[in-house]
């Protein structure tokens, strides 16, 4: 294990058009509205797999313009060189950098009369809190104590340790640091055409995940204006909605995703993230879900770096060949602080880097994987 890390003290949308309604002013709550898809009578609950996923979209390959702050490197494996961007400054050299994320909380409304709110206060089966507070005061974006690493956010600390051979004292990158700095805008208000759902503690919802992507990439982005810029990372948070890919409930289990999009001459990176107190996953738990998608944007920011195939893994049941860090220990949690994270895939293991760049030559962050990937066919 990761020592470093150790002492951290719906409704299923139908396929019809969905309007959104007016933008209110500036210091009102954004609204749209979506249509529902019936899980049995009263909003039952829906039959979920037992491990979630997390979702990733096609991305365009021609994007451009400003970004976020990100760095180029090659890596040669098998024979075969594979460019890839990564966020911040390349972890090889003394630089420090802080990327502006900001975090829109997203409320659902649904046709019962149900609103499941990120900034309102969770049952005391949940814990109690809010889940933008608490999102906010956890290891994503707080820093807090590692046994030999100082103070460090969690993508922080994962950038030093799967990069350990630079960030290790002397090493060329021993002061690198890429750290968030998240600022909060005005919730943003769905209503949804559907009930929500009755879960293990509380109430939950299921929306699908094009028409959601559609909406927030057109209307809802248009509706924040310059307050979201392509320099910025924007980052959706909600409780308890799970997205599924059609119309059939069979088809939800997906808790988050993140991507990026042409928009104002630039690209925009942007994650969507459920804070998931519900039950209805048994390896799911608040920030688990945070946990997976920062990192993946941190590492994989446009959704398109390559590696070699790897897959059968996690919760990926064929082959992939992208570099999604927290897709092949999807449901491995670790607490550290107050909440829930989950292990993550480091450099080393996409590119079979032998022996391993990271800290004690493990190949993820808590040193769930001690040996490289293996080809999937």
């Amino acid at each position: 294990m990761n020592k470093a890390l150790v002492a951290f003290a719906s409704v299923v949308m139908l396929g019809t058009s969905i309007a959104p309604l007016s933008v209110a002013g500036a210091s009102a709550s954004t609204r749209h509205r979506f249509t529902a898809v019936g899980v049995g009578q009263g909003g039952a609950r829906a039959a979920f797999p037992t491990t979630p996923t997390e979702y990733n979209p096609p991305v365009s390959p021609n994007l451009s313009g400003p970004t976020v702050k990100d760095f180029t490197e090659t890596e040669q494996s098998g024979g075969r060189n594979f460019t890839i961007k990564q966020v911040g400054t390349f972890p090889g050299t003394n630089t420090q950098s802080t990327i502006p994320v900001k975090v829109i909380p997203v409320a659902f409304h649904f046709s019962d009369g149900v609103t499941i709110d990120p900034t309102a206060t969770l049952p005391s089966c949940a814990g109690g809190g809010t889940a933008l507070n608490r999102t906010l005061n956890s290891v994503i974006y707080k820093p807090v104590q590692t046994t030999s690493d100082g103070k460090r956010q969690w993508t922080e600390e994962f950038r030093r340790s799967e990069y350990f051979n630079f960030s290790k004292p002397g090493g060329t990158g021993q002061n690198n640091s890429v750290k968030l700095s998240p600022s909060v805008l005005p919730k943003i208000t769905i209503n949804v055409n559907g009930p929500s759902v009755a879960e293990a503690c509380g109430r939950g919802g299921n929306v699908t995940i094009n028409s959601l992507q559609n909406t927030i990439q057109t209307s809802v982005f248009a509706s924040l204006g310059s307050k979201v810029k392509t320099t910025d990372f924007a980052m959706f948070l909600w409780g308890n909605i799970v997205m599924c890919q059609t119309a059939s409930a069979s088809t939800c289990g997906i808790n988050g995703f993140h991507t990026a999009f042409e928009r104002n001459g630039g690209t925009q990176t942007y994650g969507v993230t459920e804070f998931a107190t519900d039950r209805r996953f048994h390896n799911t738990e608040d920030t688990s879900i945070a946990s997976h998608e920062v990192a993946e944007w941190f590492d994989d920011p446009f959704g398109n770096n390559p590696t070699p195939t790897w897959g059968h893994i996690g919760q990926v049941t064929g082959c992939q060949s992208n570099y999604e860090p927290g897709d092949p220990l999807t449901g491995t949690l670790f607490t550290v602080g107050p909440s829930h994270v989950q292990d993550l895939a480091e450099f080393s293991w996409f590119y079979r880097v032998e022996p391993s760049l990271g800290r004690g030559g493990l190949y993820s962050l808590f040193g769930t994987f001690r040996s490289p990937s293996v080809p999937c066919s």
